[in-house]
């Protein structure tokens, strides 16, 4: 693991940085079945970045990433939350947002040297796309609820550097992790 004074590197494992313009481009929905090689590929392509990432940095609130991180203009994303489990978002559609919200520091893989207060809702509903085409949802909460939402933003060209409070200030990488705090936290009032 790299020095707790600076961030890791992930470009050299294939994620693209904050400068790359596939970032900001929309993405394209799969036609499945049709496409659900394509899916299963790019689900195993993101699960192996992941895999890297994940020895680079542990990563312990979770963690996500998109298919235009690696330069692939789908809608598809793999989240993992802390527990563990593994969330394959495939044409996802944010159905329902609660309106208590609250705010966390978020990063980004792309842009991994600072961190900023971002506001979103404690609570969603998504739907998503089976490989067969068939649609399910599901109710995320906090952290899971955030980790989706960022990986959601991504898919449709936006970064969470455009949700950032900027009341606050940015955090650089070194200060982040020397906080004590920086955990996200959610009060017994918060949404389950």
């Amino acid at each position: 693991m790299k020095s707790p004074n600076r961030p890791p590197t992930f470009e050299k494992i294939g994620i693209r940085s904050e400068s790359d313009p596939v970032l900001r481009k929309g993405t394209d929905e799969l036609n499945l079945p049709k496409e659900s090689a394509l899916a299963q590929s790019s689900l195993g392509e993101l699960k192996e970045i992941l895999d890297q990432a994940r020895r680079l940095y542990p990563f312990d609130k979770g963690v996500g990433i998109a298919a235009p991180q690696i330069g692939l203009p789908l809608r598809i994303a793999l989240v993992r939350i802390p527990n563990g489990n593994q969330i394959s978002l495939i044409n996802p559609r944010l159905i329902e947002t609660s309106e208590a919200t609250d705010f966390q520091y978020e990063g980004c893989l792309s842009f991994f040297s600072v961190r900023g207060l971002v506001e979103r809702p404690l609570s969603i509903l998504v739907s998503n796309e089976r490989l067969d085409g068939s649609r399910v949802e599901h109710r995320y909460s906090k952290g899971a609820a955030r980790l989706i939402l960022h990986e959601i933003d991504h898919l449709d060209g936006k970064l969470y550097i455009d949700r950032i409070n900027m009341s606050t200030d940015l955090l650089s990488y070194g200060d982040y992790i020397r906080r004590r705090d920086r955990r996200w936290k959610y009060s017994g009032r918060a949404a389950s």
